[in-house]
């Protein structure tokens, strides 16, 4: 019983980072980088946009969009792993896989976030750099305590498949 409402709850929370991160995608990169850019404000001197903003615009929105896909992998392998506690229990290795697939792909992720708002920052395209790295940091952190969850279900596995071959 107590499993079924910590799966329902885990569940719930991965539809709500899920939907957070599609408005994140959908309004809040468009939004931040047209402050920064200022790509809808048409320049009073000039009538045309110049190309650096169009090249300053969506190279930040293709890359910020192309690193947020790896995130909404580690939602759906989050939402797979609860299929398989449900179907397994909570202390499987195929559970242990799945928080380790979704902690490398997590790290791997936030670091190249992190890379690329470094790059951003020297060229002085990103006003929000703090947020970003905050952010960025944030990944690393949930990578890691991914991890441990990993190795805590490793262990549990093997306890557990010691004590069912004992009884």
């Amino acid at each position: 019983m107590k499993t079924n409402i910590t799966i329902l709850l885990i569940r719930v929370f991965l539809v709500f980072v899920f939907f957070v991160g599609i408005l994140i995608c959908a309004w809040w990169y468009p939004f931040s980088l047209t402050i920064t850019t200022g790509f809808f404000v048409p320049d009073l001197e000039e009538n045309d946009i110049s190309f650096n903003m169009y090249t300053e615009f969506y190279s930040q929105l293709a890359f910020y969009w192309s690193v947020s896909i790896p995130c909404f992998v580690v939602v759906m392998l989050g939402f797979r792993g609860t299929v398989i506690a449900k179907k397994e229990g909570a202390f499987s290795i195929r559970s242990a896989k799945t928080l380790f697939k979704m902690a490398l792909i997590l790290f791997i992720a936030s670091v190249v976030f992190l890379i690329g708002n470094v790059i951003f920052m020297m060229l002085k395209w990103n006003v929000f750099a703090i947020l970003y790295f905050i952010v960025g940091g944030m990944g690393l952190v949930i990578s890691g305590v991914l991890y441990a969850g990993h190795k805590y279900l490793v262990n549990a596995s093997q306890l557990k498949e010691e004590n069912d071959s004992i009884l």
